[in-house]
């Protein structure tokens, strides 16, 4: 409901707006044109080499309440992959993020990027082709940190696409779209890894809590990694992350993968078999001891998974052992480079680092079959592959030192959810809200 409060209420302003004489629309030519700060990255969109072609970006910047946040700075960059964190850890290379395109919001909070066609940006791909997308802003009563998974077009004028399906940011329409096609490829072997198109996104700001001496200015207290070091640090437009290495900073928490409820004919098994589909939120901690929360992102490692295997009669909820790791922020002046230090902003991020090897079933409430049509029938001693190419995300899943973060898990061929009829009758399955194929809320009846 949250999601949808703050659309309402920016429609509502572009009403008023529209009403006054005032031609607008939700990313139309109002919103301020952005530029390119690619530098050497950037290439031509018919450039035969490039990684990525050119592509727009728009939505809205609200904060906690569904009001725009207007005029203020929005940056979109290449933030570090897997990769680089871990290569970063020996020394080998530093995590420096990669800045995109800088904009400025309009009179409802609208953005409009236009990013460049990028070149040499092998580094910061992950293993399965993705990018991981940083939006950051700063102003002295709103910050921004959201990170998203996402493709890149490479087709001049495509869209990127983010791979998870994130409610909290994506357009419902977009991101029903997506779903839909998913479920429109289950068991056809097609991995369906478009996602969802990155239009219309809506990004949270928080409000900017001010708990430091007043010597010290809200800008200074705030997360904001490229916009951070330009305030905190004049001309220090660069930024990187670093490992925090102390053993006894390592949390470890418990991410929930998966829910299964059985009755009395059914058995289940969940085959998570590897780490690849996880994303949990992250966790901020500003220099003013203010917490927020970051976009999905995947563990720094990846590992093997295992296997939960369900009894008759159980409404599980499946959770996997995490350590977290924390990641300190730190900035740079490029122009002066290599011969001034990386400067510390105070500003730490707490992030999935590797599973930890431990797992576990916990109680929780069964689902409801409210719709006949979504009943499927299971042969006596037979079984059924459901949940096929769906998405199991759960808000507010995992808390940790005033965090409440959340998690969501993509099922695959190797993330797989299978229903074993033990009688030697007939026996029933039913999806929540679709078919137990075209859902991941699946139950027996």
């Amino acid at each position: 409901m949250r999601r949808n409060n703050r659309l309402g209420r920016t429609l509502a302003a572009c009403a008023l707006i529209a009403g006054s004489g005032v031609l607008l629309s939700p990313t139309g030519a109002w919103a301020a044109e952005s530029t390119s700060v690619a530098g050497a990255h950037e290439t031509s969109p018919d450039d035969p080499g490039r990684a990525s072609g050119n592509f727009w970006l728009t939505g809205h910047v609200l904060d906690e309440e569904g009001n725009p946040v207007v005029n203020t700075e929005l940056q979109v960059n290449l933030d570090p992959s897997s990769t680089m964190l871990l290569a970063s850890e020996t020394g080998a290379v530093e995590a420096v993020g990669l800045p995109l395109a800088t904009t400025t919001t309009g009179h409802v909070g609208q953005f409009k990027f236009q990013v460049p066609a990028l070149m040499d940006i092998e580094d910061y791909r992950e293993a399965d082709g993705t990018y991981n997308l940083l939006f950051v802003s700063l102003s002295e009563e709103h910050s921004l940190v959201y990170r998203v998974i996402a493709r890149l077009p490479m087709s001049s004028g495509g869209t990127a696409r983010a791979v998870t399906p994130d409610e909290q940011i994506l357009d419902p329409q977009e991101l029903a779209a997506g779903q839909q096609a998913e479920a429109d490829a289950a068991g056809t072997g097609d991995a369906v890894s478009a996602g969802t198109a990155m239009t219309g996104l809506t990004l949270p700001a928080t409000t900017t809590v001010q708990q430091q001496p007043a010597a010290v200015s809200a800008a200074a207290a705030s997360p904001s990694p490229v916009t951070l070091c330009k305030q905190r640090f004049p001309g220090y437009t660069l930024y990187q992350w670093k490992m925090v290495t102390n053993p006894s900073m390592r949390p470890q928490m418990y991410v929930p993968v998966q829910k299964v409820v059985t009755k009395s004919r059914m058995t289940a098994k969940y085959e998570w078999s590897n780490t690849k589909e996880t994303t949990t939120t992250t966790g901020l901690s500003m220099a003013n001891g203010a917490k927020v929360e970051g976009g999905l992102t995947k563990s720094v490692v990846t590992k093997a998974g295992t296997d939960f295997s369900v009894p008759k009669n159980s409404n599980y909820e499946l959770q996997t052992n995490w350590e977290y790791r924390w990641y300190e922020l730190y900035c740079q002046d490029p122009t002066t480079l290599p011969t001034t230090p990386w400067k510390d902003s105070n500003i730490k991020e707490l992030r999935p680092y590797e599973f930890a090897a431990g797992a576990r079933k916990v109680n929780t409430t069964g689902y409801s079959c409210s719709n006949s049509a979504n009943r499927q029938s299971i042969p006596a001693s037979d079984s059924s592959w459901v949940s096929r190419s769906t998405t199991h995300a759960i808000t507010n899943s995992i808390s940790y030192s005033g965090w409440s973060l959340n998690s969501s898990q993509k099922n695959t061929s190797d993330h797989k959810k299978t229903f074993f009829n033990t009688t030697t009758v007939s026996a029933t399955i039913c999806g929540e809200n679709a078919l137990p194929t075209r859902t991941d809320r699946v139950g027996e009846v």
